[in-house]
């Protein structure tokens, strides 16, 4: 396995390091982490893109990881030894009904069986939910999977997902390498402060009402009990930063909902779906447990050793626990990249994997890490 980095502002950043790998005939197919600001040129991003031989799959992240180091310029290209089948399924704010249709015609002739596959997607998509719960309908544990959500901090609409020679807006790719052998851990380190509280009416990634009353009504009381002082609405954005939803999951650690806006009614918009009738704890976190965690998804994924040496270790970090953390997201950093291995990963908007037995999701404020053999 191959790792070529190139942190230079430069829009041909990319392209230089797709050239290098395009020629080696040890690389297959390439997975590319490139920082969004690689995309404020839409046309040089795509040009980077053309006459590249081999499968390329990956995205635009808020910033990219190589080692022990953070960089929001520049790209990341990992080298696989396996060659890629690759899928984009677009239109992913469209109805559920009709993005399910969708991905069940392009499942169809995507015969997944054993291997990795990656799943990345625009973060801002309205039904990232049903094209995750379609995939693992379809698949199961049939393989191992890993990814994460793309896009850029400003949270505004970008051609941001990587796939089948182009660069997409609100899609997902697909990308399955049939004899790719990973190991996959996952934490988080966040703790419940609250009861687990209905949501009693939510549409997709809305929250409108918990326990019958405004989602913000109710947020806003639990966290005041906490913290001891009162919690205006102008302060919504700092206060969810460090309080984030639990899904409540049978049998598995919750899955965290990252609350990102307030809207009308008191309704509180979450990257990822919220279901309703599902339970919800609101979480708190620290510097100690979030790094602590970090290092027991490394744990999680070495567990069950490779049949053969880890080429890289693939870290999607949500780039909300850096943002929580601020100077000190190096303790963390320090927990995923420790040991001998080569690294190379993304802060994402958004993580998708599943853990050992565990369904496929789409968690939010969570470490994956996704040890690759070659």
């Amino acid at each position: 396995m191959r790792i070529l980095i190139d942190i230079a502002q430069d829009d041909s950043a990319l392209a230089g390091l797709l050239r290098k790998m395009d020629s080696n005939p040890a690389v297959a197919s390439m997975l590319v982490m490139a920082a969004a600001r690689q995309g404020d040129d839409q046309e040089a991003l795509k040009r980077s893109l053309e006459g590249v031989a081999k499968p390329v799959f990956g995205g635009l992240f808020p910033a990219v990881l190589h080692d022990g180091g953070l960089h929001e310029e520049g790209a990341i290209v990992v080298g696989m030894p396996r060659p890629a089948q690759i899928r984009v399924i677009s239109g992913l704010s469209r109805p559920a009904e009709v993005v399910r249709k969708k991905l069940d015609a392009v499942l169809e002739d995507f015969p997944v069986d054993g291997g990795t596959l990656f799943v990345l997607a625009d973060a801002l998509a309205e039904q990232i939910g049903p094209v995750i719960d379609g995939i693992y309908d379809q698949f199961g544990l049939q393989a191992r999977y890993l990814g994460g959500g793309c896009g850029a901090m400003d949270l505004k609409p970008h051609p941001c997902v990587i796939g089948a020679g182009g660069v997409h807006q609100d899609s997902a790719v697909l990308a399955w390498l049939p004899e790719q052998e990973s190991r996959i851990g996952v934490a988080h380190g966040w703790a419940p402060i609250s009861e687990p509280i209905k949501v009693t009416s939510s549409s997709g990634s809305l929250i409108e009402t918990l326990d019958w009353r405004p989602a913000f009504d109710v947020y806003r009381e639990q966290i005041e009990a906490h913290l001891g002082q009162a919690v205006e609405p102008e302060a919504f954005a700092d206060i969810a930063r460090s309080h984030p939803l639990g899904i409540s999951k049978l049998d598995s650690e919750v899955v965290v909902r990252d609350p990102f806006a307030l809207e009308e009614g008191g309704s509180i918009r979450c990257f990822g779906e919220v279901p309703t009738g599902s339970h919800v704890r609101i979480l708190a976190g620290s510097e100690e447990g979030l790094a602590a965690a970090a290092g027991e998804a490394v744990t999680r994924a070495a567990a069950e050793p490779l049949s053969g040496r880890v080429g890289c270790k693939l870290i999607f970090d949500c780039i909300s626990r850096a943002l929580y953390l601020g100077d000190r997201f190096s303790s963390e950093l320090a927990h995923l990249t420790e040991g001998s291995a080569p690294v190379a990963g993304a802060l994402t908007i958004g993580e998708i994997a599943n853990h050992g037995e565990d369904c496929l999701e789409f968690y939010n404020k969570t470490a994956v890490v996704g040890l690759l053999e070659g």
